[in-house]
């Protein structure tokens, strides 16, 4: 847990080879322990560091990779999270529609869990625009 943490903060100042080594050490003994959860964040983390990057495709997998161990792990809070980051990524690569299912889907959660952070989903919604329908 605290390599995902060191690692989390290296990304957040912007040093990302050094993000990168701590969360792949907190993914290994993540996997190793059997602790998915922690697993879920270290995937979660870097898909942020990849996305800074601008290596898309990368943070795509680490985010659909974090997603899917939320999901398995019931951590609802996490996946709603992990779906408007995914978003992001989506839009910065201009796949305007991806970008808008996956706020759409976190938007869901969000009110699911009658979270404060569905109001800045549903904005973000609003702003991608009405390509896909909500229901979808």
């Amino acid at each position: 847990m605290s390599l995902g943490d060191v690692g989390y903060c290296h990304a957040r100042l912007g040093n990302y080879s050094q993000a990168i080594r701590y969360c792949g050490q907190a993914l290994a003994r993540s996997k190793a322990a059997g602790e998915r959860t922690w697993e879920s964040s270290s995937w979660d983390s870097l898909g942020f560091v990849y996305h800074r990057l601008r290596d898309h495709r990368r943070a795509v997998t680490c985010y659909e990779r974090a997603l899917g161990l939320a999901r398995e792990t019931a951590d609802r809070f996490n996946e709603a999270g992990i779906l408007d980051r995914l978003g992001d990524v989506h839009s910065s690569t201009g796949d305007h529609d991806a970008a808008r299912w996956a706020w759409i889907q976190s938007l869901r959660v969000f009110d699911e869990l009658d979270h404060p952070e569905g109001d800045r989903i549903r904005a973000k919604v609003r702003l991608a625009g009405p390509r896909l329908p909500v229901a979808g």
